[in-house]
């Protein structure tokens, strides 16, 4: 149910507020999404975050001094919005080009930046220029990395180097590892990943999800909320447990 919300501070219409009223359109966009702070920890007391110009920022508590990264002209000339940093702190992994898949999952592409030397590098999955990847992160030791791609986990001991099949079976839609299906994402994990590290980096636990068995659920899909030339519904489908 959508109901009308006006601002405080509407146009004038007889009740004394003056300006902007608010409408469906201004809450769909996100145009008042607080702007929340984008920090992360790199070490004990180290942090990193991009600041209100968008460059992205070392900060040492304890020296109280801040270091630029990666100037923001960088994720503007890759079109990315979001990243993660090696634990090294030696590459940066810039997402670009986002597809949404449902609230925490997507797929995306991705380039791998070098700080000190500022050349980048095209994580393409198996070297399939162009293929997106459903998750990438970075390992705990240097600049080790996993991707799942095709619903299969694949291991990097550091960038640029062998890419090693942790699992084979996947089967998009079906069968998933490293990631988990609608259930477990929406209600269980509450996130996109279903794998997770060993402190040391020398292991990896991971969870797969096998919905074989499981019922197919068909829905109409109208597109996003933002695109208003899909007036046509799409046949969707979807493993849902009943």
């Amino acid at each position: 149910m959508v109901k009308r919300c006006d601002a405080i501070l509407g146009e004038s219409a007889g009740l004394g507020r003056r300006g902007h009223r608010i409408n469906l359109v201004d809450v769909l966009s996100k145009e008042f999404e607080p702007r929340k702070f984008n920090g992360s920890w790199v070490s004990d007391d180290q942090l990193v975050f991009r600041n209100k110009d968008g460059h992205l920022i070392l900060y040492s508590i304890r020296m109280k001094s801040s270091e630029v990264l990666l100037h923001n002209s960088v994720f503007k000339e890759n079109h990315s919005v979001k990243y993660s940093i090696s634990t090294d702190l030696k590459y940066v992994l810039l997402f670009y080009d986002i597809t949404q898949i449902y609230k925490y999952s997507f797929e995306a592409r991705y380039i791998i930046y070098e700080i000190e030397s500022g050349i980048s590098y095209p994580l393409w999955p198996l070297n399939k220029p162009g293929e997106k990847i459903r998750y990438a992160a970075w390992g705990p030791k240097g600049n080790q990395m996993v991707y799942v791609y095709q619903n299969n986990i694949y291991y990097i001991a550091k960038v640029n180097g062998t890419h090693y099949a942790v699992t084979k079976n996947g089967v998009e839609g079906v069968v998933f590892n490293g990631i988990p299906d609608w259930l477990y994402e929406e209600e269980i994990l509450k996130s996109n990943s279903a794998l997770w590290w060993s402190p040391d980096g020398n292991q990896i636990c991971f969870a797969t999800f096998n919905d074989t068995n499981t019922g197919i659920y068909y829905y109409n899909w109208y597109g996003s909320h933002n695109d208003t030339t899909n007036v046509l519904a799409q046949l969707k489908s979807m493993r849902y447990p009943k």
